[in-house]
C-alpha cells in the first residue's frame, strides 16, 4: 500500500540542497538529519518547487532547473550605493553577498568591500543564475487546523535519515 502523497494541505519534511546550474559552492540547504518542514499549497515555498513536489510520497525525489529571477530576484532599485566601512558597526566585517538594510535600496546585498567602501546593489548575488534545486521527501501528513493557518508546524519525523 502506498502512503500519502503531497497535496494542497499537508505537512511535508524534506531535505534540499539549492545550487548554481554551473557548479560551485551549495547556497542553501537542509540536510536530511534537519529537514526542512513546509505545509503544501500554504505558499511557504515558491509555485515553481510546489509544483514540482505535487503528488510525491515518502522517498520521492525531485530535481528543479530554476530559471534565474524565480528564487531570487532582481532589486527594484538597480542603483549601485557606496558607504564607507566605517558605517558599519564595529566588530561587523562586511562580506562579498552579505544581505544588508540601507534607506537607500531597502534590502541590499554587498558586491564589492575595497580601499575602505561597501558597495551595495539591490540585486540579490544571484539572481542572474540558474539554478538547480534537489529535494528528497522525509515525511507527508495531514496539517493540523493551526498549520493550515500559519501557525508553527510540528516536526513529528519519528526516524532521522541519515
Amino acid at each position: 500500500m502506498a502512503g500519502p502523497k503531497i497535496t494542497a494541505g499537508c505537512a511535508v519534511a524534506l531535505s534540499f540542497y539549492l545550487e548554481r546550474r554551473q557548479g560551485g559552492p551549495v547556497l542553501d540547504m537542509a540536510p536530511p538529519d534537519d529537514p526542512l518542514w513546509y505545509v503544501h499549497g500554504r505558499g511557504d515555498l515558491p509555485p515553481v518547487l510546489e509544483d514540482a513536489l505535487e503528488g510525491l510520497g515518502v522517498q520521492g525525489h525531485v530535481s528543479v532547473e530554476v530559471p534565474p529571477g524565480v528564487l531570487f530576484k532582481k532589486g527594484q532599485t538597480p542603483n549601485t550605493v557606496r558607504l564607507p566601512i566605517s558605517d558599519f558597526p564595529k566588530g561587523v566585517s562586511p562580506l562579498v553577498g552579505m544581505p544588508c538594510r540601507v534607506p537607500e535600496l531597502g534590502t541590499g546585498w554587498i558586491q564589492k568591500v575595497k580601499d575602505g567602501w561597501v558597495w551595495l546593489s539591490g540585486d540579490h548575488p544571484h539572481a542572474q543564475d540558474p539554478l538547480r534545486w534537489t529535494a528528497t521527501i522525509w515525511a507527508v501528513r495531514d496539517a493540523s487546523p493551526q498549520e493550515l493557518v500559519g501557525g508553527p508546524i510540528e516536526d513529528t519525523l519519528e526516524q532521522r535519515p541519515r
